[in-house]
């Protein structure tokens, strides 16, 4: 049986007394029948003409079935006078036992009828209940299944059927016998070109040469395998890399007066024709100044260009490397720049970024009576040294720390300087 408490809150006009001027001393209460006045349950509470008197009946002591009952309420005056019966009606609800998870069966595909499928326990009962089930799937055949779970409850009350799908796949004990790509169009299956393995395998590393000249300006192509029953994979698509087919090891470009040295390193060149070198102002327009011709050896191959860059005024050179093979195939390597902002024909350094020493190099009419101050950050001296008459001096800078600093350059007739970064 649901027990409660009723919270009542009376408020009692003394208009409603015989009398004006009394004070309320007293109530009394009683649930469907009444045994007469003062014979019910009494409440005291603190005399008072007028006001808000809160009653609490303990309806849950009464032991009242379960159903719509019926509450009285009145007050008495100082004078023994009764009020009028004020009524109230509430339901009292009788509370069902929850029922318990208890069992669940399960069945794939074909329900046999409510209980009749195969049973697993619950490990302890209860309304939620989270538990795993270990489910074999040996004796499905390969394909799609639906696999179907239901719970009874301790009642033998049987919930909603959940239903899941699932696929046996069927077993795969083919070999990878051949591969085949294309670029644009795909002539269909065993139509494009490919190559068969000589030695099929289930699994491992298969290489399949493609000529550089079919993905020239393709940003991908296509890819599928077969296995030695003719099944054919699904087809997939491959991003091409925008990379010299030689190793390229480095390019880089440094600036010594008004001349930029390019130097590049390679290695595996196959089938390589030449080199085009070419220059831009801007990063993305590029027009070709000069042509190396491919030495085509195995082991590395060392390249160097040098590019008179007098009178550009753009304050960033930018270099990259056409590669061109000797089937007219084209690639590009990474691009190089050079900062030509603010530096005189006369002075240089180099390398910049350095480590350990860099190399100062003047020229000039004035090239007597030079000196060189190396300046951090913050505007401190660390650095000073005279140079000598020769147009080159290695200077040694092991003792400072990295950061960024500047190299002054002072002459007779001038002053100078550069950007340093010791790394």
């Amino acid at each position: 049986m649901y027990m409660k408490y009723f919270l009542i809150i009376i408020q009692v006009l003394l208009g409603l007394l015989a009398a004006h001027g009394q004070n309320i001393v007293q109530a009394e209460y009683f649930v469907d029948t009444d045994t007469g006045y003062g014979a019910n349950t009494q409440v005291t509470f603190t005399p008072a003409e007028d006001g808000t008197f809160i009653l609490s009946p303990n309806v849950g002591a009464l032991g009242l079935a379960p159903g719509i009952h019926k509450l009285f309420v009145r007050t008495k005056d100082s004078n023994g006078r009764w009020s009028h019966t004020f009524r109230t009606t509430f339901e009292i609800n009788e509370v069902q036992p929850v029922p318990l998870a208890s069992s669940v069966e399960f069945f794939f595909d074909e329900d046999q009828g409510f209980g009749k499928n195969l049973a697993m326990a619950i490990d302890a009962p209860a309304a939620d209940v989270q538990q795993s089930f270990p489910i074999a799937l040996g004796a499905l055949s390969p394909g799609r299944h639906r696999l179907f779970m239901r719970v009874k409850d301790s009642e033998g009350n049987w919930s909603h059927t959940f239903r899941h799908t699932l696929e046996i796949a069927v077993p795969y004990n083919g070999k990878i016998a051949a591969a085949e790509y294309f670029v644009t169009t795909d002539n269909g299956f065993g139509n494009c070109s490919g190559k068969v393995f000589a030695n099929p395998a289930e699994e491992g590393q298969f290489i399949l040469d493609i000529p550089y000249s079919e993905l020239a300006g393709a940003d991908s192509f296509f890819v599928r395998v077969r296995d030695d029953v003719g099944r054919w994979s699904m087809t997939q698509v491959k991003d091409t890399v925008s990379a010299l087919p030689l190793t390229m090891l480095s390019f880089a470009a440094q600036k010594q007066l008004a001349t930029v040295h390019l130097n590049w390193r390679t290695t595996n060149e196959v089938n390589t024709s030449h080199f085009y070198i070419q220059r831009s102002t801007n990063g993305s327009q590029f027009s070709t100044i000069g042509r190396v011709e491919a030495r085509n050896k195995s082991g590395t191959n060392n390249y160097a260009y040098a590019d008179d860059i007098a009178g550009i005024p753009a304050k960033t050179i930018y270099y990259r490397l056409q590669q061109i093979d000797k089937d007219g195939s084209a690639a590009y390597s990474k691009t190089a720049s050079i900062n030509n902002d603010g530096v005189q024909a006369g002075f240089a350094i180099s390398p910049n970024p350095a480590n350990g020493f860099i190399m100062v190099t003047t020229a000039g009419s004035d090239a007597k009576n030079r000196s060189i101050a190396i300046i951090n950050a913050t505007g401190q001296t660390v650095l000073k040294q005279q140079l000598n008459n020769g147009a080159s001096q290695r200077i040694n800078i092991s003792t400072l720390a990295k950061g960024m600093y500047t190299v002054m350059l002072y002459t007779e007739a001038s002053m100078q300087n550069q950007k340093l970064l010791i790394q």
